[in-house]
């Protein structure tokens, strides 16, 4: 498995916003570096006054619209690292994302905080209603204490193929995962003499 997002510690500081209010938050823009089949979201993050219903969502960065989001979960009491499994998910290389989650407006939550960088946060209408789609965020401001929140996608690499020689061959990725590198194998269909052919 591999990561990407922001994995540090958000330790520096926090936020909270109350019922009704911007109960969307978000991670600034996230490059996904590689083909990847995403497995599940980490927030550091959890109910305010008390446990509070949440989903863990992925953003398309351009255009808002909801990629993914874990099922309904309630996040308990106080800041903590949490992650919640989501549908098996392809990104591309190169795609732009944020990374963030939803939480029930009629309750309140809080999140960590880094002593740099930045996040987002959108008011979802009322109710108990779900992850805004698309969603159009706003930049840290006002009485907020700015900093990167930790939101990370945990992700298996996929391999990509290549022809060389009039044959297919492996473009290997691997991971650091134990002290040792260990390549992560994703079956890949390609179309060959019209039809779908499995390599790997």
């Amino acid at each position: 498995m591999a990561t990407f997002g922001f994995t540090g510690a958000a330790t520096s500081s926090y936020d909270y916003s109350g019922v009704n209010t911007d109960n969307e938050i978000l991670s600034t823009t996230v490059t996904v570096p590689e083909n990847a089949r995403c497995q599940s979201i980490t927030v550091d993050m959890g109910g305010h006054t008390a446990a509070v219903n949440t989903q863990f969502c992925i953003w398309n960065a351009s255009g808002g619209g909801l990629l993914v989001a874990s099922a309904v979960f309630s996040a308990g009491l106080g800041r903590a690292t949490r992650t919640a499994s989501i549908a098996d998910t392809v990104l591309k290389a190169g795609q732009t994302v944020w990374i963030g989650f939803w939480r029930d407006p009629s309750k309140d939550a809080e999140w960590g905080v880094a002593a740099s960088g930045s996040f987002q946060y959108a008011p979802a209408s009322g109710g108990a209603g779900s992850p805004s789609n698309p969603i159009s965020p706003s930049g840290c401001s006002g009485s907020f204490v700015c900093g990167s929140i930790q939101a990370y996608v945990t992700y298996i690499p996929i391999l990509t193929w290549k022809g060389v020689a009039g044959a297919w061959k492996r473009d290997l990725t691997v991971v650091g995962r134990s002290s040792a590198w260990s390549g992560q194998a994703v079956p890949v269909k390609v179309g060959r003499a019209g039809a779908w052919n499995q390599i790997g």
